[in-house]
């Protein structure tokens, strides 16, 4: 699964957590880092140690450096069965001149792919769904 800094990547790994627990998996948060954006896996990873969803033992990370976000993203897809990924939240300019990486990947993803986005408080939304 995709990480990122975004609102909908707490939904995303809680998600991913709940079917990983379900069917005994291991979940691969991925980092893609360009030069203008570097993510500290560990710093997001414990921003989230507060959920009771994520099981922070099931999860292990994987960066890489690219300009290039969606099709990093698209060649890591080729190695497992399932993605998950956090709808990006691009200004609405943006999203009317260009598409978001949710969307290009969700184009050419060849795999089962699962986008969320979250549209009111996470933890209220984890709790009905559950």
């Amino acid at each position: 699964m995709p990480l990122g800094k975004g609102p909908n990547t707490a939904l995303a790994l809680e998600i991913a957590s709940i079917l990983a627990e379900k069917y005994d998996a291991e979940i691969v948060s991925f980092i893609v880092n360009d030069k203008n954006v570097k993510i500290d896996s560990a710093k997001v990873l414990e921003a989230l140690s507060d959920s009771p969803h994520i099981n922070h033992k099931r999860i292990k990370t994987k960066s890489v450096d690219s300009q290039k976000t969606a099709e990093a993203i698209l060649e890591e897809t080729k190695k497992y069965d399932l993605v998950v990924l956090g709808a990006t939240r691009d200004p609405l300019i943006r999203q009317m001149t260009r598409d978001s990486i949710s969307d290009a990947v969700a184009r050419k993803c060849k795999k089962p792919l699962i986008i969320v986005k979250a549209s009111g408080r996470i933890g209220s939304l984890i709790k009905r769904w559950l």
